[in-house]
């Protein structure tokens, strides 16, 4: 039986919860991991989901609902009001920007005092 990629997921978790979800339909299914080299090392886990040549399309079917139920369930947890601080943090009326005269005055004072440090040290 040659087992064909439907996806290729970066977690483990969601490797597993993929794998439960088409076995529980009656289908088998292979996680393999890739990139998994032990000389170069592996800067992120990849791991490829597949199942029977000829149950392709039933796989990629349940797996978009899948994707599809997990974004719906983040989203409603994600409506939540947010916290009093980030409420009242934009709430709060903008500072002003600092007038440019005032920036390059600071600049320049801070240019002569380290100007004057050498100086004194040069001539010390």
């Amino acid at each position: 039986m040659k087992l064909v990629a439907v996806t290729k997921v970066h977690d483990p978790g969601a490797a597993e919860v993929a794998r439960d979800e088409l076995e529980s339909r009656g289908m088998v299914v292979e996680l393999k991991r890739l990139g998994n080299d032990p000389y170069f090392g592996s800067v992120g886990i990849e791991i490829e989901v597949r199942v029977p040549a000829d149950r392709v399309a039933e796989a990629e079917a349940i797996l978009a609902r899948l994707a599809v139920e997990a974004e719906e369930a983040a989203l409603s947890q994600s409506t939540e009001s947010p916290p009093v601080e980030e409420a009242a943090a934009r709430d709060r009326p903008a500072r002003p920007p600092m007038p440019r005269a005032l920036v390059a005055g600071v600049a320049a004072l801070v240019v002569i005092a380290f100007g004057l440090v050498y100086l004194f040290r040069a001539l010390y």
